[in-house]
């Protein structure tokens, strides 16, 4: 595998597993501390993926409203995106300060964001190329702050992954360090499961590339006319065919 494709992998793996999710494009304008707080918690709860409750912000700036007030009585804050990017690793933020459509200025908030999300991390050690076990593995809940940039969520199917590296106990897991297993390689014998119309049928198949649980396989049938079929990798040594 070139390195092409081994960085196109790694990168579909951290999309799929680990990046938080992009959200709030539109912009809110609030007039008051509570509703400035329920606003950014759910746009961290949103970015994060991670219910409500699991997010807490620690206000520190008391003088907001006063700051507020001196812009006049329409004034409010346009909170963005932009405003809150990165918000976790942030202790202050500026927000623009507007009246109507006029812009007045902006406003510097002392302010910490931060949540709990579930990863996983490594109970005990794990070595190159050993395949993850549940017993070596244990989710667990992290401040968003002190998580690295890349990182697995919980939940995913643990024993689907190999270690490209050596892994030391406590270290949060990283789609860097994984790779998926295969479940099963090319001319293995692997049992074909077909569905139709709530009727289950199991035949013998042979997988001809190697693959991946949920990825596409192509099978030839060890039956009748050895027809090749498409279908989706289910389990070690096994696939899936839905007949229309």
């Amino acid at each position: 595998m070139n390195a092409l494709k081994k960085g196109l992998i790694y990168l579909l793996v951290f999309l799929v597993l680990g990046m938080p999710t992009s959200s709030f494009a539109q912009s809110v304008r609030v007039k008051d501390t509570d509703q400035m707080l329920k606003v950014l918690r759910e746009k961290v709860r949103k970015q994060y993926n991670i219910p409500a409750h699991d997010v807490f912000l620690l206000w520190n700036d008391a003088e907001l409203q006063e700051k507020l007030k001196s812009y006049g009585a329409g004034a409010s804050l346009e909170v963005d995106d932009t405003d809150i990017g990165n918000a976790v690793k942030r202790k202050t933020f500026s927000f623009k300060v507007m009246s109507g459509d006029t812009y007045k200025g902006r406003i510097p908030v002392r302010l910490n964001i931060d949540g709990w999300i579930d990863v996983y991390k490594a109970s005990s050690p794990v070595s190159k190329g050993q395949t993850l076990m549940v017993s070596a593995v244990e989710p667990t809940r992290t401040k968003i702050s002190e998580l690295p940039f890349q990182y697995v969520r919980s939940p995913f199917r643990i024993e689907d992954f190999i270690a490209l590296q050596d892994i030391p106990q406590g270290s949060i897991l990283q789609p860097m360090m994984l790779r998926e297993r295969l479940m099963m390689k090319s001319g293995d014998e692997v049992s074909v499961i077909l569905l139709h119309a709530g009727i289950r049928l199991v035949t013998k198949g042979e997988a001809l590339a190697s693959a991946s649980r949920n990825q596409t396989v192509r099978v030839k049938i060890l039956i009748g006319n050895n027809k090749i079929v498409q279908a989706q990798v289910t389990n070690d040594h096994e696939v899936t065919v839905r007949v229309d």
